[in-house]
């Protein structure tokens, strides 16, 4: 069980770094990253690295994140981030890269409205 915990992990944590580079190379500033993993943001805000597979894919987070003028990170109920399970069932199923530069489909509007109307709080 315990495996299968750190695989989850490090799944996570690798989605983070990829958003990273993606939005450093949209030039974006100011970033906040939301997660339902709640291990992962935790060992994000430690900073603190013991020796383990998922300590390479952390460090690397906190350098890209540094890169920002803002960036922020906190753990989010799944129940209060729809749009990011929306988001990571999609990426899925994708055989080539997808990059939104104007607008977003309607589906992942109507996904972040729903989030906005629920008011889930955030919980660090």
């Amino acid at each position: 069980m315990e495996i299968l915990k750190e695989a989850d992990e490090l799944k996570e944590a690798d989605a983070i770094q990829q958003g990273l580079v993606m939005t450093s190379e949209a030039v974006w500033q100011r970033i906040e990253v939301q997660s339902d993993c709640k291990a992962v943001i935790k060992k994000f805000h430690k900073r603190c690295m013991e020796e383990s597979p998922i300590a390479t894919i952390m460090e690397d987070i906190g350098q890209l994140s540094d890169m920002f003028q803002y960036c922020t990170f906190s753990f989010v109920y799944r129940d209060g981030n729809r749009c990011a399970h929306k988001m990571a069932q999609f990426a899925t199923k994708l055989v080539s890269k997808v990059i939104w530069k104007q607008s977003f489909p309607l589906w992942l509007k109507e996904s972040i409205q729903e989030d906005n109307r629920t008011n889930v709080p955030l919980c660090n």
